[in-house]
């Protein structure tokens, strides 16, 4: 069946305007996820010379209790490297890491199109590339975790490259070999950006022929195995250079060991339950895709109709999916945007499910009579609801991002920037008091009173606690919802209010 050039413009632009809808009034707004401002910190100081590749630096202290020194250890620095040259580009506005995160949106959502198109070249699928792209932004995790600043946004990006590279050299019988090095090569920069967790396009090759060749699966292996190697030459050669050998050393140590011995963060629950933390996360992410993939076999079913092809491609991804998500099981640490690479390669998977029965759908005339109709309806739907969430200034702040931006901007003008603030010790803790105060006044806070011209007080603190001197700071005169803030004065009679 020949489908209609205004469907397929239709189709598109209902993909195109759900992508609107889903980042467009996130990536216009201030304040973020506390990982997300930290990693902005990061890198806006590498930017500025705060720092090097190998030695990146938040500040004198930082707020990550299993985090010692002023060097970040915890990932590897390829992200920050990255993000700084869109602050040396841009400079230093709170809308540049949005940008930055913008790019890594537009660089995903094509790399998901690329694949959909090396994977289903039947005319009656190749067209539907809009769908993965359209069905991407029903996961909340989805739409929040790449409006978030997070290094598994851009560890999904090189993925993905490295996936449509191989792809391209295999199925256009090219040059399998050239294909393995390449994807190799993306696997270490993938690495050099999230650490282990990047490993997983490694098996693309032997699952690729598992799915389409499963008689030649050791020619899969085999080049699974060279892409291995390159990966493996790679970090070895790190591993002679002194200061990428210490960097990953701690990051080993501090990181690696400590997360897989459970002395880190741990998911909810203990046991059982919290090593399956993250595909029950999964699943309740991917809850509105499966449901219309169910319907999708149903109507397969009830009209006698084959899904071809399509299958083959479901297991592809999904076994790669699966690649990028058990292996995180290990650990007790997990966070639900841990799932956010291996995100995309379920919705292809249940996207080349779905593809087959709506194919069969379009086929019907009445279907194919109303279904421009309902493309332009949705479409329009949703670039209103893009203007109203503009309008409204909805994004994706908590209520104690709220808050703090609401205090950083109370302080404009009142707190000088690039200074030491003091604290109490507990409060070095406070991680988004950290953040705040380094992304919008490049200031750090330290425990020691006596190197600092301002001190902060939480709002849940004594108003004269025993470790703020009564006779040498008086309370800066600004309205904040979270903390006091007090200044030291050159008069010591005068006492702190």
């Amino acid at each position: 069946m020949r489908t209609s050039p205004l469907l397929r413009t239709l189709a598109w632009a209902l993909a195109l305007s759900a992508i609107l809808w889903s980042f467009l009034p996130k990536l216009t707004g201030e304040g973020y996820f506390l990982d997300g401002m930290t990693y902005a910190v990061i890198s806006r100081n590498l930017a500025e010379g705060y720092g090097s590749f190998w030695k990146p630096v938040f500040g004198e202290t930082f707020w990550n209790p299993y985090s010692t020194g002023s060097v970040y250890y915890d990932n590897p620095p390829l992200y920050f490297w990255i993000e700084a040259l869109f602050f040396k580009i841009l400079g230093d506005a709170w809308w540049v890491e949005r940008v930055f995160n913008g790019c890594l949106v537009i660089a995903h959502l094509f790399l998901v199109r690329a694949l959909w198109r090396l994977l289903h070249p039947q005319p009656e699928h190749r067209w539907m590339a809009w769908l993965p792209v359209l069905l991407c932004c029903v996961p909340a995790l989805f739409r929040w975790g790449f409006a978030s600043n997070l290094y598994e946004a851009l560890l999904s990006v090189f993925a993905l490259a490295g996936l449509a590279l191989y792809l391209h050299f295999t199925r256009r019988r090219a040059a399998p070999l050239v294909g393995s090095l390449t994807l190799g090569a993306l696997v270490v920069v993938a690495g050099l950006t999230k650490g282990l967790v990047a490993l997983y396009p490694l098996t693309v090759p032997f699952f690729y022929h598992l799915a389409y060749q499963p008689r030649r699966w050791r020619a899969g292996f085999g080049q699974s195995a060279l892409a291995t190697g390159v990966v493996g030459l790679a970090f070895a050669a790190l591993l002679v250079y002194e200061p990428s050998r210490h960097y990953f050393d701690v990051y080993w140590n501090q990181q690696v060991l400590s997360a897989l011995a459970g002395k880190r963060e741990v998911a909810e629950g203990s046991g059982l339950t919290a090593r399956l933390y993250l595909l029950g996360q999964l699943v309740f992410e991917l809850r509105g895709v499966l449901v219309l993939t169910g319907l999708a076999l149903g109507w397969l079913r009830m009209r006698r109709r084959s899904d071809g092809p399509a299958r083959q491609a479901a297991l592809f991804f999904g076994l790669v999916a699966l690649s990028a998500s058990l292996p995180l099981l290990v650990s007790p640490k997990q966070y639900g945007h841990y799932n956010l690479p291996s995100l995309s390669l379920y919705v292809l998977a249940l996207a080349s499910l779905i593809a087959p029965a709506l194919a069969d759908a379009l086929s019907l005339r009445w279907v194919r009579r109303w279904a421009p109709l309902g493309f332009a309806t949705l479409s329009v739907l949703a670039l209103v609801g893009t203007g109203y969430y503009l309008q409204r200034g909805w994004h994706t702040r908590s209520a104690v991002e709220e808050a703090y931006l609401h205090d950083t901007y109370a302080l404009k003008g009142q707190l000088p920037e690039h200074i030491k603030i003091a604290v109490h010790p507990a409060q070095l803790r406070e991680g988004y008091l950290h953040t705040f105060l380094g992304r919008y006044f490049h200031d750090e806070l330290i425990a020691d009173s006596s190197r600092a011209e301002y001190f902060i007080l939480m709002r849940n603190e004594p108003n004269r606690p025993p470790f703020l001197p009564r006779t040498h700071y008086e309370r800066v005169p600004v309205q904040t919802d979270l903390f006091r803030v007090y200044h030291r004065v050159a008069d010591s009679t005068r006492p702190a209010r």
